[in-house]
């Protein structure tokens, strides 16, 4: 059955656009990884909220989603009358009340040559049909893909994602539409499993796979913590391009999460601090290297590297966290007990245990 998006906001079917959206905000700040860290319960329920918000966001998609649910409400109803214990019939009529007739036999008049004539109009209109259904195809097609343009263009995220899946059930194989909706299910939907869906089908059908799409199912990989295929495909992206330093970022990132060559996570880190990228945070390639020193129990340059996260950016909770556990390796215990507090006023929840801990 349907899942029921209002009893996930926690708001009634009749609910205004205003309270669907002040419930999705009080629920995500709720639930938000950041405030949850380690909580897959917390996480699991971020995503269903704005699963939830997306569809009810929108008036197009709510509208569908309501027919839906009134649907299969009537469908359920319907069911409690379709139970032969409700009907009454008579028994099967006796010998005598049956009446026998012998139907006449017909004969076809038709000749060889009318069924010819006969089956040539039948291919003919289905000829017709076809070549009227290719046109409405393409048309429909091109008018969606306009219309996915500028609701992308407008930040219109989930319209467009609509539009660009009708451009694709019209013709699955429009290639700029799908990678499109990938790029939008990953960096404005939250919906990375999707993204690895469309492009694993680009890389597929693609003779070349380019750097850009190894890169992208690569992103969408780290956002699912599948962090070893996401190594597969930034090795491949770096094979093709290596010029691009995001590639490096993502690569040191996903070396760091599966710790199992910190030096060359610190070394692909270092490679993008070298030539920072657009598109990826150079405080959270300072932090991640700064994590990856601390394992490698390097705590000077791992010092250093949390020093310059935090003085770019200044209210990054888990800078401050890892500046605490870099200081209780040194012993500085006091200075430790001051980044923990800090970190945990800044939302980091387990820093204010750490700092309990230290007292």
């Amino acid at each position: 059955m349907t899942q029921n998006y209002y009893h996930i906001l926690g708001l009634a079917p009749s609910a205004s656009a205003s309270e669907i959206k002040a419930a999705y905000k009080r629920l995500a700040l709720k639930y938000h990884p950041d405030r949850n860290p380690l909580n897959d319960r917390a996480e699991e329920q971020f995503k269903r909220v704005n699963e939830a918000y997306q569809i009810l966001s929108d008036p197009r998609r709510k509208a569908t989603y309501d027919l839906k649910r009134q649907y299969e409400k009537n469908y359920h109803q319907s069911q409690a009358y379709s139970n032969p214990r409700y009907h009454y019939t008579r028994p099967p009529a006796g010998m005598q009340e049956r009446h026998y007739h012998q139907r006449p036999q017909r004969h076809s008049h038709f000749s060889k040559k009318d069924r010819l004539i006969a089956l040539g109009l039948i291919v003919l209109l289905v000829l017709l049909l076809a070549t009227i259904k290719l046109s409405w195809d393409a048309f429909a097609s091109q008018r969606a893909y306009q219309r996915g343009q500028q609701a992308e263009t407008q930040k219109h995220w989930a319209e467009a994602e609509a539009f660009f899946t009708e451009v694709l059930d019209h013709d699955e194989d429009q290639e700029e539409a799908r990678l499109k909706r990938a790029r939008l299910r990953l960096h404005h939907l939250n919906d990375p499993q999707g993204a690895v869906t469309d492009v694993s089908w680009l890389l597929e059908e693609s003779e070349a796979p380019s750097a850009e799409l190894w890169q992208t199912r690569a992103q969408a990989f780290l956002q699912l913590k599948n962090y070893r295929q996401a190594l597969q495909d930034l090795n491949h992206s770096i094979e093709l391009k290596s010029s691009g330093t995001a590639a490096y970022f993502d690569r040191g990132v996903a070396r760091l999460h599966l710790e199992e060559d910190l030096p060359l996570a610190v070394k692909d880190l270092s490679v993008f601090l070298e030539n920072p990228s657009p598109g990826r945070s150079l405080a959270d390639a300072w932090l991640y290297r700064s994590f990856a020193q601390f394992k490698l129990k390097r705590l000077d340059l791992a010092k250093n590297d949390v020093a310059k996260a935090l003085e770019l950016d200044p209210l990054n909770a888990r800078a401050y966290y890892v500046q605490a556990q870099v200081l209780k390796a040194r012993k500085d215990i006091p200075g430790a007990y001051k980044a923990f507090k800090r970190a945990a006023d800044l939302g980091f929840s387990e820093a204010e245990m750490e700092a309990d801990r230290l007292q």
